[in-house]
Parts: C-alpha cells; sequence; structure tokens
C-alpha cells in the first residue's frame, strides 16, 4: 500500500497519460494485510450505468480497483486502439464464444480417473503379490512368534488351518487403468503417429496419409490459430510503438544492393503480417514454384502472340534477373549480359527469335528444370 500511495503522489493525475490517472485521494484505505492490498485491473470498452441519465460509453479504459474497500485508485485511457494484453487461446471451437477450450482441461476428468484407477491398481497389485495371511491364534505354534512368516520356500507348523485371502482382480483394475488412458488420448489428441511411432502396417497409402493427417490435425490447428492470432497481433503491436519512437535508420535492401536511410515517414500507416511457422520456407519454394509455372506460361502465350505477328510483350533480360533475385542473388550484373535481348535478336540470326530464324519458345528451353 505505501509503494502504491508513492507512485500516486508521484505520478501523473492526468487520465490521458497511459503511465498517469492516479488518484491519491482514494487511498485513505487500510491493508487488507501486512502491508499489502490486492488489486484488481480492468481494461477494455466501459459502460457505466446511471439512472438519471443515459450510460456512459468509455471506450480503451483502464480502470485499477481495490479489492477491499472497491474504491477507484487509478483511471487512465489507452493511447491506442489495442489492448495491451495479448490472448493466446489453444483451441477455438465456436464462432459465439471468446472463450476457447483447452483439450487438457477437456480431458482434466478423464485424467482424474486414470491416476485414480492407477493407484488403486497399485494396491491391488500389491496385495496379490503379497497377500493378507490369517491363522487360528490358537495354534501353539504361531504363539510364540505372533504368526506365520511369509517368505518363499516358507515351512510352517500348524495344528490349524492357513488361508491366502485374495483382494481385488488387478487385470479388471488395469483394463479400467488401460481404458481411461486410451479414452484420454482421444480427447487431447495424441495418438501413435504424433508420438513418433510407426502407423499400422498393411494399409494404403491413402489410408496412412488419412491416419498422419488426423494426428497432426489439432496441432495444425492450434499452430495456424497462433500465427494468425496472438503473434500477428504482436506484430502489430510492436510495428505501431516501434513507428511512433522510431529515429532515422541506415538499413540495406538487398534486392537493390544499397543502403538507403529510413524514416518513420516512410512507413506507411496501415500494413499486413504474413507470419510463417516452421513450414515457412516450405511455403516460399511453393510459392516460388508458381511465379516460375506462371513465368513458362507467359512465354508460351507471348509466343503465339510473337508468331501472330504481335511485338515481344516479354522482356526475358529482366525476367531472367527477376528469376535470379529470387534465387539469392542480389549482384545479377555479373551473371548478365549488359546486351539487352531485343537488341541480340535482331543482330543474331542464329539466336532463336532473331532474324533469318522462326521464333522458339524460350517457355520450352526452362522445361525440365527443377526449380526447387
Amino acid at each position: 500500500l505505501e509503494d502504491i500511495k508513492v507512485a500516486a503522489r508521484e505520478g501523473s493525475n492526468d487520465p490521458e497519460n497511459e503511465n498517469g490517472g492516479w488518484m491519491p485521494s482514494q487511498l485513505n484505505v487500510e491493508d487488507d494485510k501486512d502491508g499489502v492490498v490486492c488489486c484488481l485491473e480492468y481494461e477494455g470498452d466501459l459502460v457505466v450505468p446511471r439512472k438519471t441519465a443515459g450510460n456512459i460509453y468509455i471506450p480503451g479504459a483502464i480502470v485499477t480497483v481495490l479489492k477491499k474497500s472497491r474504491k477507484i485508485i487509478r483511471f487512465r485511457l489507452r493511447k491506442h486502439a489495442f489492448s495491451s494484453y495479448i490472448e493466446f487461446p489453444y483451441h477455438v471451437e465456436h464462432i459465439d464464444t471468446p472463450y476457447p477450450t483447452s483439450p487438457l482441461m477437456k480431458g482434466w476428468p478423464i485424467q482424474k480417473s486414470a491416476v485414480d484407477a492407477l493407484n488403486r491398481y497399485m494396491i491391488v497389485a500389491a496385495l496379490h503379490s503379497g497377500p493378507p495371511v490369517s491363522y487360528d491364534g490358537d495354534d501353539m505354534y504361531f504363539a510364540a512368534s505372533g504368526g506365520p512368516i511369509v517368505k518363499p520356500y516358507a515351512k510352517w507348523k500348524s495344528v490349524g488351518d492357513i488361508k491366502v485371502h485374495e483382494i481385488g482382480d488387478p487385470n479388471a483394475m488395469f483394463a479400467a487403468y488401460q481404458g481411461f488412458l486410451s479414452q484420454y488420448y482421444d480427447v487431447v489428441g495424441v495418438n501413435p503417429p504424433r508420438l513418433g511411432e510407426k502407423t499400422n502396417s498393411h494399409t494404403t497409402a491413402y489410408a496412412k496419409g488419412a491416419e498422419i493427417n488426423l494426428g497432426q490435425s489439432r496441432t495444425v490447428d492450434y499452430v495456424r490459430s497462433t500465427l494468425k492470432g496472438p503473434l500477428t497481433k504482436w506484430l502489430d503491436m510492436a510495428y505501431t510503438l516501434g513507428r511512433e519512437n522510431m529515429k532515422t535508420s541506415t538499413v540495406y535492401i538487398p534486392a537493390y544492393n544499397g543502403f538507403v536511410d529510413l524514416e518513420k515517414d516512410f512507413l506507411p500507416d496501415l500494413v499486413v503480417f504474413d507470419v510463417h511457422g516452421a513450414g515457412g520456407p516450405e511455403e516460399e519454394n511453393i510459392k516460388n514454384q508458381k511465379k516460375l509455372a506462371s513465368l513458362q506460361l507467359a512465354m508460351n502465350i507471348d509466343q503465339i502472340n510473337i508468331a501472330s505477328g504481335g511485338t515481344p510483350i516479354l522482356d526475358l533480360k529482366g525476367s531472367i534477373e527477376e528469376v535470379l533475385r529470387e534465387g539469392g542473388w542480389t549482384d545479377t550484373d555479373v551473371l548478365t549480359s549488359r546486351t539487352s535481348t531485343t537488341a541480340t535478336a535482331q543482330n543474331g540470326p542464329n539466336i532463336p527469335g532473331g532474324a533469318g530464324e522462326a521464333p522458339a519458345s524460350p517457355g520450352a528451353a526452362i522445361q525440365g528444370i527443377n526449380f526447387g
């Protein structure tokens, strides 16, 4: 409580300041215990009901309340539209509810039952490995020793009967434990392919692929919701805060093979982030394959255009340089000729597409090349 009083006394009272909004007059309270108080903080759009007039709507408010006295000790307004909290849900099932569900929470009752079954199985197994024994208390042979000594190959002298008691069935208890365990695996989505085990043998490739995809479906759903949700929101927050506090920086742009002075005015107000996980390189490779396939199709169409007497549309030199840049080459001048493709085609009679020779399809030239 004393720390809060010092912060309120030294801090700002301005509610427009995210670091302010203190109300020192509201701190004339007693502590909960040992000089400590419990504070509750609310953040979001606030509606204050009133009886005499309409309700007050306050968007983006942050309110701090003492739990015991229910006094508001701090009220401030957010500077930005986004919340300072980042929700990190595991699995969202319903579109009409903001509360996600965790498979671990779903499996908690089953886990509790499985633990209870395991404990009971161990007790029953212990009773079977060391069963209780009853004997006649008036037996003279056991009167002095207090009962028979139970051990392997023991020999007992007795005038009465010795009875071994079997309590419970360990096989039934173990079957119950395995049933709970199997049900828990089904609820949380843990199956043999996800644990690194081999799938069932003597199955078709389609069935095996379906089994593997089924094992990965919940993980894939979690990864996608994480990439499109909390990580993207964090990037939006980092971009906004970084842009506000950014100073002139010198950055290197590989595409232009040079340095530029970057100011915050150069950065747009609205941006879109595309977050990739571990499959980012594979997705990038698929995009490159699509780009090269579209380039090849465009070349084939351009050749039909040239054969029909039209003017070439594609610049082959620019296309080659773009392919090299996508492959990671920054200085393409050392790899390409400085002579334009059009001039070479006009002066070189033996070059495909040049004078004296029918134009050949450049798309055919790149067929069969693996760009992966």
